[in-house]
Order: structure tokens, then C-alpha cells, then sequence
């Protein structure tokens, strides 16, 4: 079924690909949580960032706000946590930055720290991010109807547009 444009009856997909209908991004941050849905999550950011020419930032925090033992620790090895844990990531996150400078996209990872939706708020901020590209878990309980999800927090307080990409659960 081919869609027309009434006023000339030529194929509408035609009268589209004269008008510039994705905005110019520069700057896009994929929120990568290194679950198993973050792979649908950032094949969505990289088609964006491909298409638009956009830098792709691949950012992963480390909630150390659920750490209860950092709580008692000196901090010295506090740092230590956050130097191996910024490695561990930084290593899971390259196949992704090698993904994309194939794709022809520049990329780079981000490696934040404390609490998740702070943290990619923040880096948003400072990164001057045009998009948000996260994954959003689609469970039905009552806790999250009535608390939301930390993707939902983003959303609603990015400095910029989000894109929840719908994450099956397990």
C-alpha cells in the first residue's frame, strides 16, 4: 500500500525525502546499563547517530549509592572501587565504541559515578547532549505506577529529548 500525497498523487515517502524530517543531532548520550536489553538500546542510538552525523556518547554509571559496604570504607578504597569499577566498564563498553567508528560514527565512553539518574542528568548537562537514548524496563507493578522508573526520571528532567527504547523483561 503505497501512501500518496493528495495534492500531486505522487508517493508520499518521495515528498518526505525532501524535507529534512530528523533533527540535526550533535551530541547523543546512550545510557548503557550492560543488561541484556542495552544491545536493542544502542543499536537504536547508533542508527540515529549514523544518520544525523551525531557524536555518540556511551555512558554507564556506577550507582555507588547502592553500595552499603562504601559507606564503611576509608577513602582510599573508595577510589580504588571507582578506578576498578570505571575500568570494568570502560572494557565492557568498547566492543560498542568499536561498533560505531566502524558504523563511521565518532564515540566515546563516560564512566559515571554516584546516583544513576543524577549522574546521567549531569552528564547531559555538562555534555551539551542534543539526545537521551535509555532503555525503559516495561514492568506492570504497583511500585513502579506509582514511584516510575529511573528512565521515566530522566525523561521528565533531561535538559534535552529522551527516547525510552522498550526493553522486554526477563
Amino acid at each position: 500500500m503505497k501512501l500518496l500525497n493528495q495534492a500531486s498523487d505522487a508517493p508520499l515517502s518521495k515528498e518526505l525525502e525532501k524535507v529534512d524530517t530528523i533533527q540535526a543531532y550533535q551530541r547523543i548520550l546512550v545510557a548503557d546499563d550492560l543488561g541484556p536489553g542495552s544491545a536493542a538500546v544502542f543499536e537504536q542510538a547508533l542508527m540515529i547517530a549514523s544518520r544525523t552525523g551525531a557524536e555518540l556518547l556511551i555512558a554507564h554509571a556506577a550507582d555507588a549509592t547502592n553500595v552499603i559496604e562504601l559507606s564503611f570504607m576509608p577513602a582510599e578504597a573508595y577510589d580504588e572501587w571507582v578506578r576498578k569499577s570505571e575500568e570494568s566498564d570502560r572494557k565492557q563498553l568498547q566492543p560498542a565504541v568499536e561498533q560505531a567508528r566502524k558504523a563511521g560514527v565518532e564515540a566515546q565512553i563516560l564512566t559515571l559515578t554516584g546516583g544513576l539518574t543524577d549522574a546521567i542528568l549531569e552528564a547531559a548537562r555538562e555534555r551539551k547532549v542534543d539526545l537521551i537514548v535509555m532503555g525503559h524496563h516495561q514492568r506492570r507493578n504497583v511500585a513502579r505506577m506509582f514511584a516510575g522508573s529511573a528512565a521515566l526520571h530522566i525523561a521528565r528532567h533531561a535538559p534535552c529529548p529522551s527516547l525510552l527504547v522498550p526493553e522486554k523483561s526477563s
